[in-house]
């Protein structure tokens, strides 16, 4: 039997301003580079089912819609101490269409 689809492949993470996302078949990661020093209570985030908007200090680092829907409630931001501020959307149904790069964000 052959290797899981993301083990032969690997994580292909696409560059942004802000950061970078990839996903997985079961998941999409959105990493935002934070200031160094920045802390939780600094960091405002929105998941909504087809929106997601962070700002950090008050200054917005990126909103936009997603492409298509997903479970709001299985979205989490973690906020690292190195590498800077995480978002995981799972939803295994649609995770290669929920983020459309193309737009806004």
């Amino acid at each position: 039997m052959s290797a899981p689809f993301e083990e032969r492949s690997g994580v292909v993470p696409c560059g942004t301003p802000w950061g970078q996302w990839y996903q997985t078949l079961e998941e999409v990661f959105i990493e935002v580079q934070v200031p160094p020093g920045t802390r939780a209570q600094d960091i405002q985030c929105g998941l909504q089912s087809r929106h997601v908007a962070l700002s950090v200090g008050g200054r917005e680092i990126l909103k936009g819609k997603l492409f298509d829907s997903t479970i709001a409630d299985e979205g989490t931001w973690t906020l690292g101490q190195k590498n800077g501020s995480y978002c995981s959307y799972k939803d295994k149904e649609r995770c290669s269409k929920l983020l459309d790069f193309s737009t806004r964000i």
